[in-house]
């Protein structure tokens, strides 16, 4: 795991209401508050994905989409679809 070059922003309006921003941004440099992703690299047969993690949340495995007939956090993605994980905070 180490830094990657995507930086996540969060903040509220006054109303409460969340909003966040996604920016491609050197290493070196910083966005008022942003939180630099870390990046992995996970490979699946012959195809290598990179894998944004925002270094500060916590794993809530309860709160994970149970696929039936799957164990919990493990899932199949059909043929031409993609898989995304969301984080809401």
């Amino acid at each position: 795991v180490e830094p990657s070059d995507f930086v996540q922003t969060f903040s509220r309006s006054n109303g409460g209401e969340a909003s966040s921003g996604f920016w491609q941004l050197p290493k070196g440099e910083t966005k008022a508050d942003g939180i630099r992703l870390t990046e992995r690299q996970e490979t699946l047969g012959d195809v290598t994905h990179r894998i944004l993690m925002v270094p500060i949340a916590q794993d809530q495995v309860g709160m994970y989409y149970h696929q039936s007939g799957l164990p919990l956090a493990t899932w199949i993605v059909p043929p031409g679809q993609y898989f995304m994980i969301c984080l809401l905070y």
